[in-house]
């Protein structure tokens, strides 16, 4: 972690991206990018903010703008897995930080939701297939954000449903002939043509 964020400079950049209902999507040169938000974004501020606030306890800015991002109305998030994941993770430090009940609340009903009728992770995961290309990313997120809830709870729920995302990592993921996690999906789960390997 940057250096930066825990002095003067690192707050007043926090201050840079704030603004009065919420925080930029953006920041470009030190400024801040004028523009819509998106709920996947605002949420992995929220979590960067809980994040950072159990770390440094002692920079009461980040439990600040966390409390700030708890409170704003949550953002459409599309039907994306990926993009909800990053709700859930923001969750479940939220909290970690705070110990406030109605944060799991709020993530055990996207997490319903994702279950319940959420696919574009992909066939086998989460509802209907749809057309299209899969990709292994959101499950990885999903995983995350799972046993980061277990971790932050102790409720064995959550590492039962993360042990699911394993599972389906083995029987789905990961390419059996290669041992190598492709980028891109068919949705029958075959490897794409491109066969594209993402490094991270």
């Amino acid at each position: 972690m940057p250096e930066a964020w825990l002095d003067q400079r690192g707050l007043e950049s926090l201050h840079a991206i704030e603004e009065e209902d919420g925080f930029s999507e953006a920041v470009i040169g030190g400024a801040a990018v004028p523009g819509p938000r998106t709920g996947v974004t605002q949420s992995r501020l929220g979590y960067c903010w809980s994040h950072l606030a159990v770390v440094f306890p002692e920079q009461k800015e980040f439990a600040r703008a966390a409390e700030k991002s708890f409170r704003l109305p949550p953002l459409d998030s599309g039907s994306r897995v990926y993009d909800h994941s990053f709700f859930l993770l923001f969750m479940a430090w939220y909290f970690r930080l705070t110990g406030d009940r109605s944060a799991i609340g709020r993530l055990r009903e996207r997490y319903d939701g994702i279950t319940a009728f959420l696919d574009d992770a992909g066939a086998g995961g989460f509802g209907e297939q749809t057309p299209g290309i899969r990709r292994h990313n959101p499950y990885m997120h999903l995983l995350e954000a799972l046993l980061a809830t277990f971790q932050n709870t102790a409720d064995e729920y959550w590492l039962g449903e993360a042990r699911e995302i394993v599972k389906l990592f083995f029987h789905q993921l990961r390419d059996e002939q290669t041992g190598l996690v492709f980028e891109f999906l068919n949705p029958d789960w075959s490897v794409t043509a491109e066969r594209r390997i993402e490094i991270g």
